[in-house]
């Protein structure tokens, strides 16, 4: 068995990514006639902090957590173009074509409450939320 210091020591860096999925938008699909894919990826440990932070309320009585807010920054912050790699909703051209300031506004008016629900779902499993990702050794 090695030994995991040296498996790190001798590692392609470029072969420790963070985990992606291309999924798709069934709605989307339907309405353009051809798959609507988008690509999901996990973010990273600081990034996913940082988001659950801002969703935290801390001004009144007894704190409060914004699901609807963390699904849509996990949306923003996980959601990429799968063709290309870019940030999807950080489209400046799709903006002005849907009207909205910036890129929140877009999920809200391009994606129904169970996509944004469902695409959150998917970038916490990939950011290893859920699933067997650790598993006990017995000798």
């Amino acid at each position: 068995m090695s030994n995991v210091i040296d498996l790190l020591l001798n590692a392609d860096l470029e072969q420790i990514q963070r985990p992606s999925k291309e999924v798709e938008i069934k709605r989307l699909s339907n309405v353009f006639g051809e798959k609507f894919t988008v690509l999901c990826k996990a973010l990273t440990y600081d990034k996913y902090s940082e988001i659950q932070e801002s969703c935290i309320d801390i001004t009144t009585k007894e704190p409060t957590f914004d699901l609807q807010k963390l699904q849509i920054e996990l949306v923003f912050n996980g959601v990429f173009n799968a063709q290309d790699g870019t940030r999807f909703f950080s489209n400046k051209e799709l903006h002005k074509k849907f009207k909205v300031p910036h890129g929140k506004e877009f999920i809200k008016k391009l994606l129904l409450s169970g996509e944004i629900s469902a695409l959150a779902d998917t970038i916490t499993e990939l950011t290893g939320f859920k699933g067997d990702l650790i598993e006990e050794v017995k000798n």
